[in-house]
C-alpha cells in the first residue's frame, strides 16, 4: 500500500538530497527538470520565499514517487509544480514500474489539499498517468529525434540541402567547437543570446539576473547533467548551445548566436555536431524541447504534446481561479507563437 509524506520545511534541500537522487536514479521517466540540483537550484534563485509543499509517495519507508511543489498566488491558494517556467517536462518523479500508481496517489493527495483553490500543473507530458481524471488543455508541443544507431544513417534521412550543410560544418578549417565549463560557456551563451534577440527587439529568455543566478547555481552542481558547447570562428564566439543530458537522452535547452555571423549558419553547425556527438554516444533521443519554432522541422523529428493542468479543488471559488489563470495562459500562448515564428536555427 502506497502513502503520502508532505514536506515544507524551507531546508527540503538538504533534507531530501539523498533519497531524492536515489529516487532519480531509479526512474526511467525522468529528465534533468526532475533532478534535484535542476529543482534546488530553481528554488534558491527564481522561487525563494515561496511556501514549499513536497508531496512524497511511499511503499512502506521506500520512496516510490515525488512532486515538489509550492503555494503561488496573492494569497498562497495555488499549488504549482517547482520549476514553472523554466522547464519543458513537469511530471512526477517516479520509480520504474510505479508511475501509474504515483500518480493515483499524488491526485488523491492534491485533490484533498486544504487551504488549496487550483492545482497549476504546466508542461506534463500527454503520455503521463498524472494527467488522468484532472482538467488539462494542450500547452505546447516538443519535438524530439529518435536516433538511429549511426550519423550516416541520420544524415539519410535528411533533406539534400541539410544534408549538405550538416557535413559541411564538419569540413570547415577556420570554425572549431569545444565544450567549455559551466561558469565560463554560460557567459559566452548568454551573450550570445541576448545579441540574437536584442537585434529583434525582444529579451530572449536570459532576460534576468534571476533567471541567470539559477542556471550558473545549477551548472556548477550539475554532475554531467549539462553541457554548454561554443563555436568559433577565427578565435572568436558565433554560436553556443546549452544542453542538458539524462539517461540516454539529450536535451537542446538553449542557444544563442552572433546575429552578424549567420552567413556562416552556427546555428545549423551546433545542432549537427550535437546530433552527432549524442548519437556516438549511444544515445536514443535528441530532444529540441517546447515550441514549434520552423528550424527544427528541418530535422525530422517526431511530435510530443505537453499539457496543463488547471484542476479547481475545493469549492465553487476554484472556478473562478481557474478562468482567470486559462485567460492569462491563452494570451500568453499567442505571445509565445508570434515568437516561434521568428525562429532561432540557421
Amino acid at each position: 500500500m502506497l502513502t503520502t509524506w508532505v514536506n515544507e520545511s524551507a531546508d527540503w534541500g538538504d533534507e531530501l538530497r539523498n533519497a531524492w537522487r536515489e529516487l532519480e536514479a531509479s526512474s526511467v521517466t525522468a529528465t534533468p527538470f526532475q533532478s534535484h540540483s535542476w529543482v534546488s537550484a530553481w528554488w534558491e534563485t527564481v522561487g525563494r520565499r515561496r511556501r514549499p509543499r513536497i508531496v512524497v509517495v511511499r511503499e512502506g519507508r521506500d520512496w516510490v514517487g515525488l512532486l515538489p511543489l509550492y503555494r503561488a498566488g496573492v494569497s498562497g491558494r495555488i499549488l504549482r509544480v517547482m520549476g514553472s517556467g523554466s522547464s519543458d517536462y513537469l511530471q512526477p518523479l517516479a520509480r520504474a514500474g510505479y508511475e501509474a500508481a504515483v500518480a493515483n496517489a499524488l491526485t488523491t493527495e492534491l485533490l484533498s489539499a486544504a487551504d488549496t483553490d487550483l492545482l497549476d500543473v504546466q508542461q506534463l507530458r500527454d503520455d503521463q498517468p498524472l494527467a488522468k481524471g484532472l482538467e488539462a488543455q494542450e500547452q505546447q508541443a516538443c519535438w524530439a529525434l529518435d536516433l538511429p544507431g549511426s550519423w550516416d544513417a541520420y544524415l539519410g534521412s535528411l533533406s539534400k540541402s541539410l544534408r549538405y550543410e550538416a557535413r559541411r560544418s564538419s569540413r570547415s578549417g577556420r570554425t572549431t567547437l569545444q565544450t567549455l565549463s559551466g561558469q565560463s560557456g554560460f557567459t559566452i551563451l548568454v551573450d550570445l543570446h541576448r545579441r540574437r534577440w536584442r537585434s529583434r527587439g525582444l529579451p530572449g529568455v536570459f532576460y534576468s539576473r534571476r533567471i541567470c543566478d539559477f542556471h550558473r547555481r545549477f551548472l556548477a552542481r550539475a554532475e554531467g547533467k549539462a553541457a554548454i558547447r561554443v563555436l568559433e570562428r577565427d578565435g572568436e564566439p558565433i554560436g553556443a548551445i546549452y544542453l542538458l543530458q539524462h539517461g540516454r537522452s539529450t536535451y537542446f535547452y538553449q542557444a544563442g548566436m552572433d546575429p552578424s555571423a549567420k552567413r556562416w549558419s552556427p546555428g545549423t553547425t551546433l545542432i549537427a555536431e550535437s546530433v552527432r556527438r549524442a548519437i556516438d554516444e549511444g544515445h536514443e533521443r535528441f530532444d529540441f524541447l517546447r515550441g514549434d519554432e520552423p528550424y527544427k522541422l528541418r530535422w525530422k523529428p517526431r511530435r510530443l504534446r505537453t499539457l496543463r493542468v488547471l484542476h479547481p479543488i475545493g469549492d465553487g471559488f476554484g472556478r473562478v481561479v481557474q478562468g482567470w489563470h486559462a485567460l492569462g495562459y491563452t494570451t500568453e500562448r499567442l505571445m509565445r507563437s508570434g515568437w516561434a515564428r521568428l525562429g532561432w536555427g540557421s
